[in-house]
């Protein structure tokens, strides 16, 4: 059910549409400088109450961790500090190491085997 907002507030789309329109206008350069302004203005004050009611959204959300034993659905809040890294995508993350094995013994990375002398390699391909 969604909650009842005051009156005089508009919704979230509301105010985004709004913004979006101030936007367009002034970059058409349809007003003239002082109305301009004053569109500016109210641009940052929709913007501040756009980001209000995301970040208001955000801490309502949660992130499914999992089911418990009778099959109800386990929440956990959700990390609004957790970053994306686009060099980590698609990876498994690391294994651990086996706290048994020397560490000498231990992979340290991809072994990679360097291509005899007399076999071609990519590089010899034409670039087409």
């Amino acid at each position: 059910m969604a909650e009842t907002q005051d009156q005089s507030e508009p919704t979230f789309e509301q105010a985004l549409a709004r913004l979006e329109r101030i936007v367009v206008g002034i970059e058409r350069g349809e007003v003239d400088l002082a109305t301009a302004l004053v569109q500016y203005e109210e641009g940052v004050k929709l913007l501040a109450y756009c980001r209000k009611l995301l970040d208001a959204a955000e801490a309502r959300v949660a992130v499914l961790t999992g089911v418990d034993p009778l099959g109800t659905p386990t929440t956990a809040p959700f990390d609004a500090t957790a970053t994306f890294n686009p060099e980590t995508v698609g990876r498994r993350p690391a294994q651990p190491a086996d706290p048994s094995t020397p560490a000498q013994d231990r992979p340290v990375g991809r072994k990679v085997r360097p291509a005899p002398r007399n076999e071609p390699t990519d590089l010899d391909a034409p670039p087409f």
